[in-house]
């Protein structure tokens, strides 16, 4: 310290310049000559610096496309980061038997990090996907059928209600889609059926945040300073305002029932917190402990996210596929119409699961608007491994995009065409091993069972009541920037009216 009091402010500024100069050579030089990853090709911003796939995150898979013809099937995108784009890789790094671990330093951009989506760590996710996987079975999805049809039978007639003018059906689908997984997760519907023209303030909210997920990623010192400036944020963004509400919606829900545990009784049905405070025995469940405060608020904040998004989209992508082909929308009227002859009559999810076309078009649908579309990096561990007969070192940050996977004209012919008879072929089966919408292995889609649900009821009942025509809704607003999810250019528009037989 004795020497600094002898220099002058600038030569203190240039001593510090200088310092941080030499560090950054140093390593950049490194990043480039020495790193385990210096033979794999890429962007040479790329191995320097994350900015640079934060900057181009937003285009995803269209990005990375231009990477891997550039490149070839193995891209190194960040300094620690591979992306394969050969879909061999997607079973090597994300099937059952997979042992590698998510990579911290992405998911913990979603502060969602004590919970079963943000835990790197696999036990512990394991052992709360074990406490949870009871609500989300087969055998309970049936049992609470009615509480996903009483919203389907509503979206139904709000569509009937604002059949005057043409619909927004890509927020009438996302408003269905977060009324449900409300309504079953937490016995307390949001009620985003009931909102004007379906535009509840709550969606934009949702896109606005995950637009900041790639700010985030980049400047991840800002998870420290924003829960302080929450008080505020709501008056600089009405959007994102709705966001913060609905986490202080969960937030009072679940500290009322730490203060009244007892207040559970009162729930219509069985919901989660059912299960994270009070878990039926199991296998995983003899050591377990009381979730903190946080990490309830955190599995909340998850469960409510994730069980809307893909639901939404794929009805919306598939929904637009159908209305523009009119002999793929013809023989899915004419089976429902076969199946369901009573329109007064409802149709159980039991029996609309046998019909192979309609589940051929929803099958079609998830491929097309693919899930998550965003890698989902894991990390090599402990010792290199082989992903796609490429070594890989120890440490490294791994990923592949469902696209990758779902695009592949080696498993699905003419892939960017909307074609359902693809799964009724005779080998169709084989193409279930690729369908990987809600991902594969042990950090899978936990409600896989409940979103299938969701989209049987969803696609039968608007195509077996009503009739359907686009309005002002072409291809080009099904194009999308990814942020994490497909943000699209514009909305799913259509005018409707109801069937009368």
């Amino acid at each position: 310290m004795a020497l600094f009091k002898h220099l002058t402010t600038g030569e203190i500024t240039a001593l510090v310049a200088t310092a941080l100069i030499v560090y950054l050579t140093g390593l950049y030089a490194y990043r480039l000559l020495l790193h385990p990853l210096r033979s794999f090709p890429g962007e040479k911003l790329a191995a320097l610096s994350e900015w640079h796939w934060c900057y181009h995150a937003k285009n995803g898979s269209s990005y990375l496309s231009v990477l891997h013809q550039k490149y070839g099937p193995v891209v190194r995108i960040a300094p620690n980061s591979l992306h394969f784009s050969d879909y061999r890789a997607y079973h090597d790094i994300y099937s059952p038997g997979s042992k590698f671990i998510k990579d911290r330093h992405y998911y913990n951009s979603f502060d969602q990090e004590e919970c079963s989506f943000g835990w790197s760590d696999p036990q512990l996710a394991k052992a709360r996907r074990d406490v949870l996987s009871p609500l989300f079975s087969r055998s309970a999805i049936l049992k609470l059928e009615n509480v996903v049809q009483e919203k389907v039978d509503l979206l139904f007639s709000q569509i009937l209600v604002h059949s005057n003018l043409p619909i927004d059906l890509s927020y009438a689908f996302r408003s269905v889609a977060m009324d449900i997984i409300s309504s079953y997760c937490f016995a307390e519907c949001y009620s985003l059926l009931t909102y004007p023209n379906f535009q509840h303030p709550m969606l934009r909210g949702m896109d606005s945040g995950v637009e900041f997920l790639w700010v985030l990623l980049a400047f991840p010192f800002l998870l420290v300073v924003l829960p302080w400036l929450e008080p505020v944020m709501g008056y600089i963004n009405t959007d994102l305002k709705a966001d913060l509400d609905v986490r202080a919606r969960l937030t009072a829900q679940v500290d009322k029932l730490l203060k009244d545990p007892g207040s559970l009784e009162g729930a219509e049905h069985e919901i989660i917190y059912h299960h994270l405070m009070n878990p039926k025995p199991g296998k995983s469940v003899g050591d377990f402990k009381m979730p903190s405060r946080t990490s309830l608020i955190h599995e909340s904040e998850n469960l409510l996210s994730a069980g809307s998004d893909t639901v939404g989209i794929t009805a919306t992508v598939g929904t637009f596929h159908v209305l523009s082909n009119e002999r793929i929308q013809r023989l899915l009227v004419q089976e429902l119409t076969q199946a369901w002859p009573e329109l007064a009559s409802p149709m159980s999810l039991a029996k609309l699961e046998k019909l192979p076309y309609l589940t051929a078009v929803i099958k079609e649908s998830l491929r097309m608007s693919g899930g998550v579309l965003s890698p989902l990096p894991r990390i090599v561990r402990p010792n290199s491994t082989v992903v796609a007969g490429v070594t890989v070192p120890a440490g490294t940050s791994i990923s592949i995009c469902s696209t990758f996977v779902h695009f592949n004209a080696d498993i699905f012919t003419d892939p960017t065409v909307f074609n359902p008879e693809r799964w009724l072929q005779p080998d169709s089966a084989k193409l279930d091993n690729f369908q990987v919408a809600f991902s594969r292995g042990p950090r899978s889609c936990l409600g896989i069972n409940l979103a299938w649900c969701e989209l049987y009821l969803i696609f039968a009942t608007l195509f077996r009541k009503l009739d359907m025509e686009l309005y002002e809704t072409s291809a080009d607003d099904l194009k999308y920037k990814e942020y994490f999810l497909p943000a699209f250019a514009g909305h799913l528009r259509a005018r409707v009216s109801a069937k009368t037989s």
